[in-house]
């Protein structure tokens, strides 16, 4: 399968000098396994999946759309 996905710097104000964030702005398609296996593979510090918006919405950014955070399961509080 092919996503399309963007890797951003954040917490930073200088190009290169912040925390990777990978996001992933069309995740309707991607299943939940699926999303686990990206965020192993990107082994950032956080993935982002955004999904359409559903009531009630779980993170609204901006009104129309879904962020789901994912972090990798080491990181997780299980």
């Amino acid at each position: 399968m092919k996503y399309t996905f963007q890797i951003v710097d954040v917490f930073s104000s200088t190009a290169f000098g912040g925390n990777q964030l990978a996001v992933l702005p069309d995740a309707s398609s991607i299943s939940t396994e699926g999303m686990e296996k990206i965020v192993r593979e990107f082994n950032f510090g956080e993935t982002t999946f955004v999904l359409p918006k559903k009531d009630p919405p779980q993170v609204s950014i901006p009104n129309h759309l879904n962020i789901l955070p994912r972090l990798p399961s080491s990181r997780r509080n299980n």
